[in-house]
């Protein structure tokens, strides 16, 4: 099976997943890079057609992705918030959910011009955080705290080669 990577906007799904991908030397797939490169960019999406189009328009790729065992998936932050997508990823995939803590994220500058939802007010980021936390403790079958990159990248390679033992 390959491995979809869920969690917060910051959590490190990206840096991850690429790295894990370059390692192993598996087809890495970032579904908001594969929205812009579609669609173009993230923030025009939410800001001419609304947050409602842009869940449309990452559901269609989602859904389209040709996922093959030696696949890892970073999926954007709000992926969970649609189960068909969850549905659909969990047919072909193992789900981990990197977690960190919402104090380390909101450590990072911002808000983010390329992550729409990415806004300067700390009380509705924990918000957002903890409400979405619930989608991906459901939709998880392994949780990994990032609380050191090179022991997140190596816990997921080692996750993810164990994976394949579940095609």
């Amino acid at each position: 099976m390959g491995v979809a990577l869920i969690g917060f906007m910051g959590c490190g799904k990206t840096t991850v997943g690429q790295t894990v991908g370059i390692e192993l030397g598996w087809q890495f797939w970032d579904t908001d890079i594969l929205i812009e490169q579609m669609y173009g960019p993230i923030s025009r999406i939410f800001e001419t057609e609304g947050e409602k189009r842009f869940r449309e328009i990452e559901s269609s790729v989602i859904t389209r992705l040709k996922i093959i065992p030696e696949t890892i998936i970073s999926t954007g932050g709000g992926a969970v918030i649609r189960p068909e997508n969850m549905q659909y990823l969990k047919n072909f995939c193992q789900t981990i959910w990197l977690k960190r803590n919402i104090t380390d994220i909101l450590k990072r500058p911002g808000p983010d011009p390329d992550r729409p939802l990415w806004i300067a007010d700390n009380q509705k980021m924990t918000e957002l955080y903890l409400k979405r936390s619930v989608l991906y403790q459901k939709y998880a079958d392994i949780i990994i705290e990032n609380k050191n990159l090179r022991q997140t990248i190596d816990l997921v390679r080692n996750y993810a080669i164990d994976s394949l033992r579940l095609k």
